[in-house]
């Protein structure tokens, strides 16, 4: 290992010992390092990384280079760039505040095979079914109709980042692709709040990376949906097996296996798998993993083993960046008036 190295293995350490597990994971482990004197450069794998550590993070690089580099805190230079970009300067940027938030909920689905109704989740309306990219994903009941390729609804490109919902986006964009940083990825949040745009987002970007990933995106409640037709239909086997070859699993509103014993025995058993073959896992709830009652132990375990990031409401200034957008897309014309009057007065869900 190279003196260089060496530096900015301890300024690592000394970061992970102040920095929370789930942020030093996203933000600081997958940076490369160059120092030569008093500069520190850092190399980020997207330009979004970047620029969030050059508003967020500058003083708590240099507070942890500092003892490392033998020198106040105050004459390091910070500089932190996207890979393959040249070196930017240690000045702050403007966070760039993107997108426009999730509209009208997405459509009950239809069950593809006869089954008992449900209790539905109260949150939200069941989210689209299984979602394969590249690789079809039959499932067990007999009656199936051919499906189409998901036509998602949403994307990080109309998603509007912010302070209440960075660090979700950074690990759900990280999940995207082969080798990230983030494996398993727990997303709570209220109603309205982004936690389906996120999820569809991820689907879009694995379906357009155009790989070989197998991905299932489907609600909870749709899932022990299909393992009723699975019983049914004496084909309980097949469904799991098709379950632990999945890459990629988006599993939305987990609150609904509350209580349910074998739907939980069979979903701890498909994320053991998925973990032991370096897939990736992304879980929404209306609640936080422990918040969650009448669930296996392990299963909570298993939710809060990567990053658990909870989305809050948007302040102010975010839902002035949301209406803005909106309006746009909309080709609506907004005065500014009108703009600050509805964002100081909208203080319920993004949607």
């Amino acid at each position: 290992m190279t003196g260089m190295q060496e530096q900015w293995q301890k300024i690592s350490e000394n970061l992970r010992g102040v920095l929370n597990p789930g942020i030093f994971k996203v933000w600081i482990h997958p940076l490369d390092a160059h120092i030569e004197g008093n500069s520190l450069c850092l190399a980020a794998p997207s330009e979004y990384v970047a620029r969030w550590l050059r508003d967020r993070m500058q003083d708590t690089l240099r507070s942890a280079a500092a003892p490392v580099l033998q020198v106040a805190p105050e004459n390091i230079d910070i500089r932190i760039s996207c890979q393959g970009a040249a070196p930017a300067s240690a000045a702050p940027v403007a966070p760039a505040a993107v997108a426009a938030a999730p509209a009208a909920p997405v459509a009950q689905p239809v069950h593809e095979a006869p089954v008992t109704p449900l209790h539905t989740a109260p949150s939200r309306p069941s989210q689209p079914l299984w979602q394969p990219s590249q690789c079809s994903l039959p499932l067990p009941a007999p009656t199936l109709r051919p499906r189409t390729r998901q036509r998602w609804r949403f994307s990080f490109d109309d998603f509007v980042v912010g302070p209440c919902n960075a660090m979700a986006v950074a690990a759900a964009k990280d999940i995207c692709h082969d080798g990230g940083c983030v494996e398993t990825l727990f997303v709570s949040s209220a109603s309205g709040l982004g936690k389906t745009h996120i999820m569809q987002s991820v689907g879009r970007a694995v379906q357009e990376q155009g790989g070989q990933a197998r991905l299932a995106y489907l609600s909870a409640e749709d899932l022990a949906s299909r393992y009723v037709a699975a019983l049914r239909s004496n084909d309980v086997e097949s469904f799991r097996a098709r379950l632990r070859d999945l890459d990629v699993l988006l599993l939305e509103d987990v609150h609904f296996l509350q209580g349910k014993e074998k739907m939980q025995d069979m979903v701890l058993t498909v994320i053991k798998s998925l973990q032991d073959r370096g897939g990736r896992a992304i879980f929404t709830s209306s609640f936080s993993p422990r918040e969650l009652e009448k669930l296996d132990s392990q299963l909570v375990s298993h939710f809060c083993s990567g990053i658990v990031s909870p989305l809050e409401r948007p302040d102010t200034e975010m839902c002035r960046h949301i209406l803005e957008r909106k309006a746009k897309s909309f080709q609506v014309l907004l005065p500014d008036e009108v703009c600050d009057l509805l964002a100081g007065r909208l203080q319920g869900d993004v949607r």
